[in-house]
């Protein structure tokens, strides 16, 4: 008997179906040698080989006659509406090399109703004997994803994966293997081959059809008058408990069981009303491999628990009538007319002057007193929307614990440690009053969410790890968040929880928008079934995309939604310019806005150039040693100023880091994920670096205001709107806005040169007569009075070195 195994890999597609893919091809005309057992008795299989339309959607190729042919299904790249020419690249034609040769380019045709790109060719021009990889590019060479659960996947490294074409492996390995009697989800099905040559039997896995099923129940602990009821998504679980109890040292615990109340949803129904009290469920199941992580002792924090003790819980019921209500809808500004800050809680709170006691500066309340205070920082400076880092329950584990607040264990209630006392479920009305002191001041709340990965305890990982995370084949955590795990997003009841608890955000505390945390693990699709139902419930919904993971970036794909993203090659090409070192191109496409092909319409850019990420602004750029900003040094100071000149002028969304107007520092550390006090907002710093302070104060002001108007553009404006001016062999300059006067009479001229010398820039169409300076590098001059930079006689703009300015036409 044979050792040699001849069954790579089997998964349910259907009830009734699984797929089967051997080691290698099977060219036997006999039938496969196979039976299914199962913990719920034997059953006959019937055995087809499976179509090569089929096996080329999973695996990229298939061969047939003398040739492979490639396919692409353009409807999960997102491609069915593009009209880029994509091209087949790999081991055989030196990859990127190919982009553009007509020879490897595939043609879109229509399958059944589908967009579907092929290309065939000669075996011989492929490989005949040894393994190759390869990919699908666009022209503008975008990599197409390789899926990791593609059946021939490879892995460089985290996020870069390739096809693997084994000429034994063509598609006559796979096969569509039939049962009689419906599978049930959560047994032990195997396929066995017993032959003369090979005895062994291979574990079929849940593969889609797990991850497919769902519920229509409320989940939760559901309070209705005098009964509570308890449901808990738990498809393969063997069974569920909850324990409850009034005291927090669980003297007076009652536990229930649960029962099934669908195929997939466990309840029980208590003839009481519960609020206020604590719970926890238990989840018991079979772990039969490395893709589950069942166990009835841990204490498991309900996935919709409104309020919690703790991230590891236990979760606190809270009744729905006794939820606060928004008085009002606030109607936050239209996403091109924002200034944006981002910013901690703690950060904000934890030196500000204003009286609060040690407990109000760690957490909601404190920073309700701030903003209501009459010397609010937030007040002050004038921005309209504030970006909170994450509320939702993270996995810190004492309220005295710093953490950014990325891993998050809870999604629908508000950190228990920003509470005042979450023994009681105070964040709920703590949170709200945050979110109505802001609308108070007409500043919406954007708040950052984190739905690609969870923090530690994962509770949902003890629910249906499968179900949930993203795994590789041998049932390991894939970890292309860099948090140790990635959600798995668009399963049925993922979604239903991400847009729940989006929902719940919204309808309870009346938040304005949504920053979504490594948005490419979530998936387009998602993100764009999140768009859809939160407007219906706030049609002003501000919705803002990290649109990169460790895995790729859909930046592309976001560009048909209202999305905006955060703008990276933005944050680097300030970075450098503001030193020399960029070029006139590049300060073109930023500052217009980053039009194709990043943006569809100018607000789909958020330009920022610093956020909570890695080492801030002026650790990056400062001339010290070891990246300390901390004393800066006067180019330090000049070249912050170009920046922010450069960003309130860019057209787009202009984002701050809260601090960043008093030149706030973190003394060259790169990561302060948990380091509170280098993340304190130094409030000192405002009068040591006031002018830097008034400065951004004054471009706040005039971006917001009507004289702004031309800088906040709500759709793409037309070709003509912008005109440059520059001098060859600099990367200095001139920006004309509303140049065609499609916009009305009034116009805007930026000009920037960060060279160490002074520039001339020839300014031939423009009637210097009917300009007036705004401001300068240093300050804002109220457009009162002519500028010597303007030379009238020979219509010439002398921009001094290392400075800029924004002009008005004043008819």
């Amino acid at each position: 008997m044979s050792e040699e195994k001849m069954i790579k890999h089997a998964y349910w597609v259907s009830p009734n179906r699984c797929l089967l893919f051997l080691k290698k091809d099977w060219v036997k005309k006999e039938t496969l040698p196979l039976s299914l057992q199962s913990s719920v008795g034997d059953q006959s299989v019937t055995v087809e080989r499976a179509p090569l339309e089929l096996v080329g959607s999973l695996t990229g190729f298939y061969s047939e006659a003398d040739n492979y042919s490639f396919v692409l299904e353009a409807d999960e790249q997102g491609m069915s509406e593009s009209n880029e020419s994509i091209y087949l690249v790999g081991d055989f034609n030196e990859w990127g090399e190919s982009i553009g040769d007509k020879k490897w380019e595939l043609e879109k045709q229509e399958v059944d109703g589908r967009s579907v790109y092929q290309l065939k060719k000669p075996i011989a021009s492929i490989s005949e004997e040894e393994a190759v990889c390869f990919k699908f590019v666009t022209e503008s060479e975008r990599w197409l994803t390789v899926p990791d659960d593609a059946p021939n996947c490879v892995s460089e490294e985290v996020g870069i994966n390739n096809f693997q074409l084994n000429p034994s492996q063509t598609g006559k390995h796979v096969f569509v293997v039939s049962i009689e009697d419906r599978h049930e989800v959560g047994k032990e099905y195997s396929l066995s081959w017993n032959d003369e040559t090979h005895n062994e039997t291979h574990p079929i896995a849940n593969g889609p059809l797990l991850c497919e099923l769902e519920t229509k129940l409320k989940l939760g602990a559901i309070v209705d008058g005098n009964e509570t009821c308890f449901r808990l998504f738990a498809p393969r679980a063997k069974s569920v408990r909850v324990e409850f109890s009034k005291q927090i040292d669980k003297s007076d615990l009652k536990t229930l069981d649960l029962v099934l109340a669908d195929e997939t949803t466990w309840e029980v129904r208590h003839s009481e009303n519960l609020h206020s009290y604590y719970y926890s469920f238990f989840v018991s199941g079979h772990n039969r491999d490395a893709q589950t992580l069942f166990d009835e002792t841990v204490p498991l924090l309900d996935p919709y628990a409104l309020a919690c003790l703790n991230a590891d819980g236990p979760g606190i019921i809270w009744d729905e009538a006794l939820l606060p209500k928004p008085k009002t809808q606030f109607e936050a500004p239209a996403v091109h007319d924002l200034v944006i800050m981002e910013g901690h809680i703690r950060d904000l709170i934890k030196q500000a002057p204003v009286k609060l006691t040690d407990y109000e500066r760690q957490g909601f309340s404190g920073l309700t007193k701030w903003l209501n205070s009459s010397e609010s920082y937030l007040k002050e400076i004038g921005v309209n929307a504030l970006e909170l880092q994450p509320c939702q329950q993270f996995d810190s584990m004492n309220k005295e614990e710093y953490h950014w607040g990325y891993m998050t264990t809870n999604y629908f209630s508000p950190c228990c440690h920003y509470a005042l006392a979450p023994e009681k479920g105070s964040q709920i009305e703590e949170f709200a009053q945050l979110i109505e002191a802001a609308h108070d001041q007409n500043l919406a709340i954007i708040i950052d969410v984190v739905y690609n990965h969870v923090g530690v305890p994962e509770h949902l990982m003890h629910v249906d790890k499968e179900y949930y995370f993203e795994l590789d084949g041998e049932g390991g955590l894939m970890n292309w968040s860099g948090c140790g795990n990635t959600m798995r997003c668009d399963t049925p009841m993922a979604r239903k929880l991400i847009i729940e608890s989006l929902a719940h955000f919204i309808e309870v505390y009346d938040v304005d928008g949504f920053r979504f945390d490594l948005a490419e693990l979530m998936g387009i699709e998602v993100l764009r079934e999140i768009e859809v139902e939160l407007k219906k419930i706030k049609p002003s919904i501000i919705l803002i995309a990290e649109p990169w993971s460790f895995r790729g970036h859909i930046a592309d794909a976001l560009k048909a939604t209202d999305y905006s993203s955060w703008n990276d090659h933005y944050r680097e090409f300030i970075v450098d310019y503001v030193q020399g070192k960029g070029n006139q191109d590049g300060i073109k496409y930023f500052v217009s806005g980053s039009i194709d092909p990043l943006s569809r319409f100018p607000a789909q850019t958020i330009n920022y150039v610093e956020s909570h990420d890695d080492r801030c602004w002026l650790d990056k750029i400062t001339e010290n040693a070891d990246f300390d900003g901390s004393k800066p040094t006067e180019n330090d100071r000049v070249r912050t100023h170009l920046m922010f000149a450069t960003l309130f002028s860019s057209v787009g969304v202009p984002m701050i880091s809260a601090g960043q107007d008093m030149m706030r520092s973190k003394d060259g550390n790169n990561n302060t994920y948990q380091r509170g006090d280098i993340n304190a907002l130094n409030y000192g710093r405002i009068n040591e670096f006031k002018n830097t302070h008034e400065y951004v104060k004054a471009w706040v002001e005039f971006r917001l205001s009507t004289g702004g108007k031309l800088l906040r553009q709500e759709h793409k404006p037309s070709n003509e709107f912008f005109n440059y001016y520059a001098q060859e062999g600099f990367s200095s300059l001139a920006v004309l806005f509303n140049a065609d006067n499609s916009q009305g009479d009034s116009q805007l001229l930026f000009v920037i040169n960060p060279h160490d010398e002074a520039v001339s820039i020839a300014l031939s169409d423009l009637d210097f007569s009917q300009w007036f300076q705004l401001c300068d590098r240093e300050h804002f001059l109220g457009g009162s009075g002519k500028s010597d930079w303007l030379n009238q006689q020979d219509r010439t703009l002398g921009i001094p070195a290392q400075n800029c300015g924004l002009f008005q036409r004043i008819s």
